[in-house]
């Protein structure tokens, strides 16, 4: 058990800063003599242009402090993965360190296969190439060694995803998911659960269409009126909308509940996370927010299951809620895109409600694009399911500040009876609340997200693992921004697309004792919550 542990969980070891001669140097700096050994290494790829600045940022929790985001090039082509993470102080020290870069890579870097083929050998396997993304060079580390590869974007099957190509023999190597899934007036209306809701809209002059005035952010959702061609089209970037596409009503008393709850949680999680966290939208540069309804219509569902669409693409449009697209796409802006929920009654006995209607979902996917754009999280498995963790925080900690004591840790109740999620008591739904538990169903990014889940529940609310037996004193519910932040700061800032588990035990204690002072509450908190679920003897 604890080998196969490992295989899911190898991303995560935090290795020495200078090891003799790596292909990988993994990083997790906190203390004073570890940044010191990381720091020359780092300095000399800086100096010779291997590592390059591609984003500050400006910490939304912290005033004065700043996060570096280092790339690794050879020979001018990207590292794929390869990044590092610097937490610096308002004197320009650095506070912190995480993510990984590569020493000896020694391979040809002329291309022996074109763009073109590459974009023929993805068709081949029964992709279609998207257009907005041209394919371009990186360097794949894969199984230690590097190959030289053509990245680019293509749609299969319901999923948008990214493909690497060899560029000297032209075989496919590797193929990732980019979708995250599930996961000036003011209009009022009634949501999918018959609840009431306000909306921020705008008026055109002869009716009011579903984009936010009021807030910095442009939020708008879009009617796709049951078009799934022009859903895909739209997240790919084939297809441009424009305002005719805005969700519209013509007296302001709106009364399509898909639409009016997937306006109105937009703006209730934009504000959540302006309040708590500091950030300003997506970006925290207040990047437009686009949400996509109506991809499919319920109506037409048993034509789908007659003709045997629905077991394709479409099902994804029916049955799920999703983030599109992080990498090479992410220059489109991103899309959230909530599927249509099933009849009442269907051949498969489901029961999904429209997936706006459910709050925690919409917060979950809202996050995903933030994540997108800032930390990453998608090049291991341990990074996809701690960006499903973090999606899952957030929509915790959203639904609390809309709903107070009448929230709870559970995701998707609103949904389908039940919920899908139990941060609270992950073995509910088969998920692990301990290391020793895992399992191969497991490891899967939603159910390998729950050993992150539950330390956070732990963190908050206190209480003793089952597996364990360890008892955690929790901060307690009136101090839930206390831990909320610290997670926020840890996976947006410190994180980086390659880390793994151990790095966000690291980094959330960091982020805690920064925020709230060595030996607080809330940094004994996450410790323990970590120990708990077995992370902490696993990791160190």
């Amino acid at each position: 058990m604890r080998r196969h542990i490992l295989v899911a969980l190898l991303g995560c070891v935090a290795l020495p800063a200078l090891a003799a001669d790596p292909r990988e140097v993994r990083v997790s700096a906190s203390t004073a003599s570890e940044i010191e050994a990381a720091q020359g290494p780092i300095e000399t790829l800086l100096r010779s242009g291997e590592l390059r600045t591609r984003l500050v940022q400006e910490d939304t929790l912290m005033a004065g402090r700043r996060h570096q985001r280092l790339v690794q090039s050879y020979k001018g082509i990207p590292v794929w993965g390869a990044e590092v993470a610097r937490q610096l102080d308002g004197q320009g020290r650095v506070a912190s360190i995480f993510g990984s870069y590569h020493q000896g890579i020694d391979l040809d870097t002329s291309p022996l296969q074109s763009a073109e083929q590459a974009r023929a050998a993805v068709a081949a396997g029964g992709a279609r190439p998207a257009s907005a993304a041209a394919p371009r060079l990186v360097i794949l580390p894969r199984g230690g060694e590097y190959r030289l590869a053509w990245t680019l974007v293509g749609s299969l099957s319901g999923d948008v995803r990214q493909y690497f190509v060899d560029a000297r023999s032209g075989a496919l190597l590797r193929d990732t998911s980019l979708i995250r899934k599930q996961s000036a007036a003011v209009g009022r209306g009634r949501g999918v659960l018959n609840n009431d809701q306000k909306m921020s809209v705008a008026s055109t002059g002869s009716d009011f269409v579903a984009q936010d005035m009021l807030r910095p952010a442009r939020l708008m959702t879009f009617d796709m009126k049951g078009d799934p061609n022009r859903t895909f089209g739209a997240v790919l970037g084939e297809v441009a909308l424009g305002a005719s596409d805005l969700a519209r009503d013509a007296d302001n008393n709106w009364t399509d509940g898909i639409v009016v709850d997937a306006h109105a949680y937009d703006g209730i999680t934009y504000d959540y996370f302006f309040k708590r966290h500091g950030r300003r939208g997506w970006n925290d540069a207040n990047a437009p927010i686009r949400a996509l309804v109506h991809p499919v219509l319920l109506e037409d569902f048993d034509d789908y299951v007659r003709s045997g669409e629905i077991f394709g693409d479409i099902q994804l449009l029916y049955l799920n809620a999703f983030f599109c697209c992080g990498d090479d796409l992410l220059h489109l802006g991103g899309f959230m895109v909530y599927g249509e929920g099933v009849p009442e009654v269907n051949d498969f006995d489901l029961e999904f409600k429209p997936f706006s209607a459910s709050f925690d979902v919409v917060s979950h996917e809202l996050t995903h694009g933030m994540t997108a754009f800032t930390s990453g999280l998608s090049n291991n498995l341990d990074a996809s399911s701690l960006n499903e963790s973090f999606s899952d925080l957030m929509a915790v900690g959203a639904d609390f500040y809309l709903r107070g004591s009448a929230a709870n840790y559970v995701i998707g109740e609103d949904l389908t009876p039940g919920g899908f999620r139990n941060m609270q008591n992950p073995a509910e739904f088969g998920d692990a609340d301990h290391v020793s538990v895992l399992r191969d169903e497991n490891f899967e990014e939603h159910s390998l997200a729950s050993l992150s889940n539950h330390a956070y529940f732990l963190a908050i609310e206190g209480g003793t693992n089952r597996v364990s037996g360890i008892a955690v004193q929790g901060v307690g519910s009136a101090n839930r921004g206390q831990i909320e932040q610290a997670f926020y700061r840890a996976y947006q800032f410190m994180l980086t697309p390659d880390s793994g588990y151990c790095d966000a035990v690291l980094a959330s204690r960091i982020a805690a004792r920064e925020l709230h002072g060595a030996g607080s509450r809330a940094e004994q908190a996450i410790v323990q919550a970590w120990t708990a679920v077995g992370l902490v003897d696993f990791c160190f």
